[in-house]
């Protein structure tokens, strides 16, 4: 069941080797594309760049330094690759760029607020343990009315899915036959993918829904800035995976959201203190007990598993621990710091995603077993986080959740006088704003688990099992507090097609 262990020092080891990217770069510097470079950077950036200070995150032999250099911008290039940096530094100096090169995290970045006029950042981020780190921190240093510029591409989806790989392969045959000279387009380093969190999700659109929750807006979305900035050759053998263009301005000024996004904040903003208490739960064994049983019931014994709205980590964990390989979702930045904190903690790494679980940001069929703990009772769109865990499940694959009617109360009288009576009523003020907030979920008023069943089987699920495990998971005490929302369990199978 256990998975490989990863090198620890495998990443340093991966971008150490500098010479043949120095090579690359050095070529893109001598040739058209370092125009083609400029004029998409300085479009994107809304002006000139001259006279502007530029942040590359991740600036690798210095591509950017030099060609926004010599344009005029004042560029710091930050890398933790001495030998890239020391690359970086010859080529600006023979270009004649004044640019500084520091050895820097892009997920700590020490540079005072309010520093850049522009960030830009080229084929980084799906190499970063928290991409979303990065971004806040990028958010930090522009100036108000800057611009970040995100160049990146799915570049190892064909791991995920059939249909890229199968467009890798067709690529790689097509350069061999006018070239003569084999190329992979990525190494099998499988192992590595999986160890980061962005390998399997969907981008751009998880991009732009990340640089939103962090703060950024005046999102643009270049699907396919490739057919801009390459040679037919790149083009040609790298279209399976498109190099994409994000770019997001941080606010001059706060602005008022609409409706919809502040039903969205404030949910997210509750999660977010609640993650400040919301410790790992001692009895948690308890469900990853349940979980494990489950799944060996069936045949499961190594599954890629998804735990959807992960919170503070406390399930992926137990998982983990067990030898499963695990990747958390959640979409509050609150929660997964904590996880973060959490697997760190237990010596543990699992890739944490900021993303939605109504809407997934992963390739689809990607996962083997998609669990859940008390998630779909807070959601206004729980049967699209239902039908988004179907379409993230490969086919034969198992849907394991836990959950409880926690908002029921609020329909009807006699549980809301058990829980007063048990439970006590919400401690804080925004308890309540979500407590208002669930009066309108169509899950709260709902008859469960009879609706799960429903639900599940109207999206094609075959619903195995539906148990009451109050008195697996619950001290008596817990069950007395909580007996107004007795827990239940489902497990659900895909069908195989």
């Amino acid at each position: 069941m256990q998975e490989a262990a990863l090198d620890p020092d495998y990443e340093s080891l991966s971008w150490s080797d500098s010479d043949d990217y120095d090579q690359y770069v050095n070529e893109e510097l001598a040739d058209s594309r370092s125009a083609k470079w400029v004029a998409l950077v300085s479009r994107l950036a809304g002006c000139s760049l001259e006279g502007k200070t530029v942040l590359d995150l991740g600036c690798g032999p210095g591509f950017f330094p030099c060609a926004l250099g010599a344009e005029g911008a004042k560029v710091y290039g930050i890398d933790t690759s001495d030998n890239m940096l020391a690359c970086a530094r010859t080529n600006a100096e023979k270009r004649g760029v004044n640019a500084v090169m520091l050895h820097m995290d892009a997920e700590s970045l020490s540079f005072p607020e309010a520093t850049f006029d522009l960030v830009v950042t080229r084929n980084v981020t799906w190499t970063l343990p928290n991409p979303v780190a990065a971004y806040r921190e990028c958010l930090k240093v522009l100036k108000p009315g800057g611009k970040l510029l995100v160049f990146d591409a799915n570049w190892h989806h064909e791991f995920y899915s059939e249909a890229v790989a199968q467009k890798v392969r067709e690529n790689e045959a097509a350069y061999y036959r006018k070239t003569g000279i084999h190329t992979a387009v990525c190494t099998n380093d499988k192992p590595y993918y999986d160890s980061l969190p962005l390998s399997s999700v969907v981008r751009p659109a998880w991009d732009a829904d990340a640089l939103t929750q962090v703060g950024f807006d005046g999102i643009t979305v270049i699907e396919d800035a490739g057919k801009e900035v390459y040679l037919d050759w790149e083009y040609e053998l790298y279209g399976a995976s498109p190099l994409f263009a994000v770019a997001a301005e941080k606010p001059v000024a706060a602005a008022e959201g609409n409706e919809v996004f502040n039903v969205l904040k404030a949910t997210r903003d509750y999660w977010n203190e609640r993650s400040n208490t919301f410790g790992l739960d001692g009895s948690i064994d308890k469900w990853g007990d349940l979980i494990q049983q489950k799944l060996l019931q069936r045949g499961v014994t190594s599954p890629w598993i998804l735990d959807a709205g992960c919170g503070t980590g406390a399930m992926a964990l137990t998982l983990a621990s067990r030898g499963y390989r695990v990747c958390g979702v959640d979409f509050s930045q609150g929660m997964l710091l904590h996880a973060r904190m959490n697997a760190k903690h237990q010596g543990l790494e699992i890739p944490l995603v900021l993303g939605c679980v109504d809407q997934l940001p992963f390739v689809p069929e990607t996962f083997d077993v998609v669990v859940s703990r008390n998630v779909l009772s807070n959601l206004a769109v729980a049967k699209e986080a239902l039908e988004s865990w179907r379409d993230a499940l490969r086919p034969g694959g198992y849907l394991v959740y836990f959950d409880s009617s926690w908002w029921h109360y609020l329909h009807e009288e006699s549980l809301d006088a058990k829980r007063a009576l048990a439970y006590g009523t919400g401690s804080s003020p925004i308890f309540n704003v979500l407590e208002e907030l669930a009066k309108d979920m169509p899950i709260a008023a709902a008859d469960r688990p009879a609706w799960d069943v429903m639900a599940l089987r109207s999206l094609g699920f075959e619903v195995e099992a539906v148990e009451d495990v109050s008195s697996r998971v619950w001290t008596a005490e817990e069950q007395q507090r909580y007996e107004f929302a007795p827990q239940f369990m489902v497990v659900a199978r895909k069908p195989v097609r």
